[in-house]
């Protein structure tokens, strides 16, 4: 993660990361959310962003004019089933 993140010019680190599907996230699900920033950041352009980090390792910038990615995450990820019990 640190070598894609450098990439990036805010100077971004692990510690602004939370872990998503803990457990659960490998090579079997490419488009399944790996890790997120914690928190938005206002964009110089307005609105507001958030870095994601899917399984299969690549990194997408999302962007929302009101700061509530939950739509976009519903639209650009996918979700890992529960495993049975």
């Amino acid at each position: 993660m640190s070598n894609e993140l450098a990439s990036f010019p805010t100077n971004l680190r692990l510690e602004t990361f939370e872990m998503v599907n803990v457990g659960r996230a490998g090579a079997g699900w490419p488009q399944a959310l790996f890790a997120r920033e914690q928190a938005a950041r206002q964009s110089p352009f307005g609105g507001w962003e958030r870095i994601y980090i899917y399984c299969d390792g690549s990194v997408q910038v999302a962007a929302a004019q009101d700061g509530n990615f939950d739509a976009w995450e519903q639209s650009n990820t996918t979700e890992i089933p529960q495993p049975n019990q």
